[in-house]
Parts: C-alpha cells; sequence; structure tokens
C-alpha cells in the first residue's frame, strides 16, 4: 500500500468582478451574506471557511477564492446577477 504524506491540494482559485450597477440592493446583500443565502437555495458547500472574499467600492464587487467549494456560478444565476459579471477567472 502506498502511503502519501506530502501536502495534496485540489483546490482551485477563482474570482469575479461584478458592476455594481446592475445590481439591486438585495442582490447586493445575497452577495455579501452569499454562505446564508445559498444555504437557503440549497447550494452545498463543505464549511464557512468556504465563503468568498467580498471586497467593494463605489462601482465594484471583487468576490475571490483560493478553495472554490462554494459554487459561485450557481450563486448568481439563481440570484439573477450574472449579466452583472464583468469579468471571471478561474485556474
Amino acid at each position: 500500500m502506498k502511503i502519501r504524506t506530502g501536502f495534496v491540494s485540489n483546490s482551485s482559485s477563482c474570482s469575479f468582478i461584478i458592476d455594481k450597477t446592475k445590481l439591486s440592493e438585495l442582490q447586493q446583500i445575497a452577495i455579501r451574506d452569499h454562505i446564508m443565502i445559498g444555504s437557503k437555495l440549497n447550494i452545498e458547500y463543505a464549511c464557512e471557511e468556504d465563503a468568498w472574499e467580498v471586497r467593494e467600492d463605489d462601482c465594484y464587487m471583487r468576490l475571490s477564492t483560493f478553495m472554490d467549494n462554494f459554487d459561485m456560478d450557481e450563486f448568481l444565476r439563481r440570484i439573477q446577477a450574472t449579466d452583472a459579471v464583468i469579468e471571471r477567472e478561474h485556474s
């Protein structure tokens, strides 16, 4: 039997830039609190640490994660916010 002793990672990074002018106030609130709203929409995630970092200014919301376990694509689709996505990167 082989035993792996090194660090194993299946994580990936992902980010979104979202135009706030194309979002309602309720959509903005949902994105800020995506773990709680996602659980109500039955979007599964492994743990609270799966929350995305949300940074924002007057014009944009920048979402990023290094452990892509919360399906942000699905979440944005469910809250009908996909038209506000300006840029998406996934690695």
